[in-house]
């Protein structure tokens, strides 16, 4: 199963970006000029993702980006300019399409964490966002 397409990236959960996004793009910002726009409108890039902390996205090609607000947890993968931005009514919801979206990126760029895996579902180390607490010994 190809875990882009699954039930928390598709239209059901998707909505239309804010205006600065289309701003963004029309003015041919880069990926850095975009995590700077967002932070004004509440959105924070997300660097790393899962255990280890590896890398999410391929900035500033692709910049993963999540925020909260009162109608509920979101989500923007924009990629290259290109933006689409999803809502979940959960944290946890938004953190399990991340988790997805992780993973899509990660396997088509041939990343060497994900080799021999065939699913998300298959790997908790590679879910859940980055700590520092994470990476310590279980029995520190």
């Amino acid at each position: 199963m190809d875990t882009h397409t699954n039930d928390l990236l598709t239209a059901t959960y998707r909505v239309t970006p804010e205006v600065f996004w289309t701003v963004c793009h029309m003015r041919g910002d880069d990926g850095y000029d975009r995590i700077e726009a967002a932070q004004r409108y509440g959105w924070d890039a997300i660097p790393a993702w899962g255990r280890d902390g590896w890398d999410l996205g391929s900035w500033p090609l692709a910049v993963i980006f999540h925020r909260a607000i009162r109608q509920g947890y979101e989500l923007a993968e924009n990629v290259e300019g290109d933006i689409t931005v999803y809502r979940y009514p959960t944290r946890g919801m938004r953190d399990a399409a991340t988790d997805q979206l992780a993973f899509w990126h990660w396997k088509h760029q041939d990343q060497e964490w994900v080799a021999g895996i065939d699913s998300i579902d298959d790997a908790s180390h590679l879910r859940g966002p980055f700590s520092w607490k994470r990476c310590e010994p279980e029995n520190a």
